[in-house]
């Protein structure tokens, strides 16, 4: 927790009088969390517990507090405190990065992932037969870490997260959920780059046969890889973007980019590389126990999350330390 610990005490003198008012300040609040994420513990009630027994938590002097502090906390203690927390440790923290994808840009996957929301939860509005909410990540491929990210109800727009995060030089990597022409023009419009898998009826006219430059031993693994220039049928503007075809493991893709410049090959593992977000959540609900909500509050849900983020960052910079 060390990288953590200065940065949370600032952030509870800017409070006036939480020390001296609350037990479970925000210091406490938020030590006992963090320790919690890292030890696995789903509730409450079970981090209430360790705290009581475990001789960890009296190494660390951690607070003993009741169930209804920690529900007080989770609402009396505004998540720009932890998100800023969350920024200075991605400052601050030297990651280890990946030259392989370094040498290709900075590249960000983004995607989305459904938490489920007790009935009670009325603001976290997903179907009319079950309420959720949604984490909305973007993922920096070159560090494995997440950067960016919203907790929203389940029915909030993938689409909107992306086109308000989007940023000049970087290189989105998407799913097909997040297929528009509008957004393709407005991540153009922005300087940016993408990589999104298309669908196999989109109809479009080629423009300009590639090459398709993919190293032998990779060809194993894939067949009937096309790379072509095109303009879409349904494009109103008539934009030209790259295409790329291929067929893994008997499954057929359509890659969609701008990005001109890197090989067949690239564009292809660049998508591939995909799949680590879809890991980033498994650990997070599966590993950190994240599919088990601290906090029903809409505040207090945003605390959860940026808790999580930052139990992460503590975790893979102890990681990459030794």
């Amino acid at each position: 927790m060390a990288p953590v610990i200065s940065l949370i005490k600032e952030s509870e003198n800017s409070i006036p009088g939480d020390s001296d008012t609350f037990t479970l300040s925000f210091s406490a609040f938020s030590i006992n969390i963090i320790f919690g994420i890292i030890n696995q513990i789903k509730s409450v009630s079970l981090l209430i517990t360790e705290i009581r027994s475990s001789d960890d938590a009296k190494t660390l002097g951690l607070v003993n507090a009741s169930n209804s502090m920690y529900s007080e906390a989770f609402c009396r203690y505004d998540v720009q405190f932890f998100k800023a927390i969350f920024y200075q440790l991605l400052k601050t923290i030297n990651f280890l990065r990946v030259p392989e994808i370094d040498c290709l840009g900075r590249i960000l996957l983004v995607d989305g992932s459904l938490f489920p929301a007790i009935s009670s939860m009325e603001w976290a509005s997903y179907k009319s037969t079950a309420n959720a909410i949604k984490m909305h990540l973007a993922y920096d491929l070159g560090k494995m870490i997440p950067v960016q990210f919203l907790v929203r109800e389940g029915n909030y727009s993938e689409k909107k997260f992306l086109s308000d995060i989007l940023e000049n030089g970087i290189t989105y990597v998407c799913d097909r959920g997040y297929i528009s022409f509008k957004i393709f023009k407005k991540i153009c419009n922005k300087g940016a780059f993408f990589v999104i898998r298309g669908k196999n009826k989109m109809r479009y006219l080629v423009r300009e046969q590639l090459v398709v430059d993919i190293p032998d031993q990779f060809l194993a693994f894939i067949s009937n890889v096309i790379d072509i220039k095109v303009t879409f049928n349904n494009d109103k503007d008539n934009n030209s973007y790259r295409i790329i075809k291929f067929v893994a493991l008997g499954e057929k893709y359509v890659l969609i980019t701008n990005r001109l410049d890197l090989t067949t090959y690239h564009v292809i593992m660049l998508y591939a590389y995909r799949w680590q977000i879809e890991l980033f959540f498994r650990f997070l609900k599966r590993t950190l126990k994240g599919i088990h909500l601290l906090s029903h509050d809409p505040n207090g849900i945003q605390v959860q999350f940026y808790l999580y983020m930052i139990a992460h960052l503590l975790l893979l910079a102890f990681k990459q330390e030794r």
